[in-house]
């Protein structure tokens, strides 16, 4: 049998009453219909990480200063991809999110990224372009099919379910994150090899 690629979940809201609850469990659901990935969510909220404030700058590769710090650099360099789920917040990301990046280099080497965002009537898609230039100058690789959900406070019907064409998005999504994942999966041991001949 196939081993399950790795994806972690990154939740990038941390305030309260926030829609992240409701994306992600509308997302739980689309991630279990297409049952390919171990998935791991990983709850800024919970993760609860200091503003960045490090002597030395994760591309050194050096241990963090604080024990989430650490924890959390470990969660994201086990990954083989990764969705991030953020809102928009002023055109942007969350501070709490972006602060979560500044902890980060190596991890995203190399490795596939999808978003799934979500907002007012754009559907958090200036957020997501955000993340894009970022993820990219990191050396990820980020997927242009994405999830973005407009007026999100009314988007969930009582089940907590969107309309079907969120779903269809959903699943192409995630059969582009797993394409692009092994592919890089393969791309890297590769290269490991080559650099230990």
């Amino acid at each position: 049998m196939e081993k399950k690629l790795k994806i972690k979940v990154v939740l990038g809201s941390v305030r309260e009453g926030r829609n992240a609850d409701k994306v992600w469990a509308w997302l739980e659901k689309q991630l279990a219909v297409f049952g390919k990935f171990d998935i791991e969510l990983l709850d800024l909220k919970q993760i609860n990480l200091p503003l960045f404030n490090e002597s030395n700058h994760p591309a050194q590769g050096l241990p963090h200063e604080t024990e989430a710090a650490r924890n959390w650099s470990a969660k994201m360099a086990e990954a083989d991809g990764y969705i991030i789920v953020t809102p928009e917040y002023d055109h942007a990301v969350p501070g709490a999110l972006r602060n979560s990046f500044d902890y980060l280099a190596n991890e995203w080497k190399k490795k596939v990224v999808a978003i799934v965002s979500y907002g007012a009537a754009a559907g958090g898609a200036r957020a997501a372009e955000g993340l894009k230039a970022s993820l990219s100058y990191m050396e990820a690789m980020v997927l242009s099919a994405e999830v973005n959900i407009p007026n999100v406070w009314a988007a969930f019907d009582e089940s907590g379910n969107l309309p079907d064409s969120f779903g269809e998005s959903a699943q192409k999504t995630f059969t582009s994150l797993e394409w692009w994942a092994k592919l890089l999966n393969e791309a890297r041991a590769k290269l490991a090899l080559e650099v230990k001949a």
